[in-house]
């Protein structure tokens, strides 16, 4: 039901009136929302902010609303909203105080918590999952507690502070009962803890056994991920082809549950496969719909990554101009989230570009300054590697400038 304006000959009744038609407006939204569940398309939503936008200001609203809120969250997550949505969870925090309703302000804050990191914001994402942890832990809900923690996990690991991330995971399966599946939640970002750190053997083993315990409690979207996760693990092993077969299950999960942003990732890390088997048009095929999907839903990280990827694609079709504009962009996409390892590797792809060119001075500068970025973080895991390749190819920078000195 469309929220329509009284007419200006109610006007006198306009309050009374209006509080009806909002509140007849949100029960219909309500009865809509628990009969469909299927996944949001863009322009599903229209109608459910609209009946929000009122609703969410009408205390005696708040039983009904608080429910469309829960209920959308996810839903509205997966379709890839934020910038929408971000202002109603917000504004449903600041109603669920004004209801006393701490249950509904830890779960609203869980979920504007998971938007904020996927927006890059990881300051305001760690206060809001931090105060949702900590009301779930006085209302004694540890599964929703330990919900709130693995998500500060997945954040730490994304600003790669891997031992933090690892005491929250355990912090989080210590609340968890046996027959949780966030629990599952929890081994997944062990197992990308590890592919991070390059315990590629170690990453498989969490994957594998997390797989088989996702496919016996039917849980499609964390089974995807976990895929997704897995093929990206396997890819750094060289095993393109089992890689490509679990990126393919996962895209079709995905593709089921309409969630536009995993399908994004996938095709991104099929791009990488044919990245790295040396066939750069085709991956480029996949990278400019991510982009476009990355775009639309202001996946902050997914842009940098797959910018950083377009730029490598350029790159190896001797595309310069268009390889060194992706690259500062993907630099600059990094240096706002925060990620030096990222950084540093971006730079060290743009003084490659610059060698391939011959322009050894410019390489030789991005290769120094990325070596000056790396030092503070030294003997994290994957940095010592990162930084040996790059004082090689300073090192090769140097030799060509110092031939070209000498008349060679």
């Amino acid at each position: 039901m469309a929220l329509t304006q009284p007419s200006t000959t109610t006007m006198p009744h306009y309050p009374e009136q209006f509080r009806r038609i909002i509140l007849t407006s949100a029960r219909l939204l309500l009865d809509e929302v628990r009969a469909n569940n299927a996944p949001m398309r863009r322009g599903d939503e229209e109608q459910a902010l609209h009946t929000l936008s009122y609703s969410l200001g009408l205390f005696e609203a708040w039983p009904i609303v608080r429910t469309i809120l829960l209920t959308l969250a996810p839903r509205m997550e997966q379709a890839g909203f934020r910038d929408e949505w971000i202002p109603y969870l917000e504004k449903g925090i600041v109603q669920s105080r004004r209801q006393s309703d701490s249950q509904a302000e830890a779960e609203l804050r869980l979920q504007l918590g998971i938007l904020l990191r996927l927006r890059g914001k990881y300051a305001q994402a760690h206060e809001q999952l931090g105060k949702s942890a900590k009301i779930f832990s006085r209302l004694e809900r540890g599964n929703d507690q330990a919900k709130a923690m693995n998500q500060i996990a997945y954040l730490y690991r994304l600003q790669r502070e891997f031992s933090k991330a690892r005491e929250c995971v355990n912090n989080a399966l210590m609340l968890l009962p046996k027959e949780s599946t966030e629990r599952a939640r929890s081994h997944l970002i062990l197992g990308t803890i590890d592919l991070d750190c390059q315990n590629y053997e170690a990453a498989v083993a969490i994957f594998e056994e997390t797989q088989m315990l996702l496919e016996e409690k039917n849980e499609p979207s964390l089974l995807g991920r976990c895929l997704l996760n897995y093929g990206a693990t396997l890819r750094q092993l060289g095993k393109y082809q089992e890689a490509i077969d679990l990126y393919n299950k996962a895209y079709k999960i995905f593709k089921q549950n309409n969630d536009p942003v995993h399908i994004a990732h996938v095709q991104t890390n099929l791009g990488n496969v044919y990245l790295k088997l040396k066939a750069p048009q085709k991956a480029l095929g996949y990278y400019q719909a991510v982009k476009t999907t990355f775009t639309q839903t202001q996946e902050q990280l997914g842009l940098a990554h797959v910018e950083h990827n377009i730029a490598m694609a350029y790159r190896q079709l001797q595309k310069w101009e268009e390889a060194e504009k992706m690259f500062v962009s993907s630099i600059d996409r990094y240096c706002i989230l925060g990620n030096v390892e990222r950084v540093g590797n971006g730079m060290e792809g743009l003084g490659k570009l610059y060698a391939a060119q011959q322009r050894f001075e410019l390489a030789k500068q991005r290769f120094e300054e990325a070596i000056e970025l790396l030092a503070p973080i030294q003997g994290q895991p994957g940095i010592d590697k990162l930084s040996q390749s790059i004082l090689q190819n300073l090192s090769d920078a140097n030799q060509h400038l110092n031939d070209n000195l000498s008349g060679r």
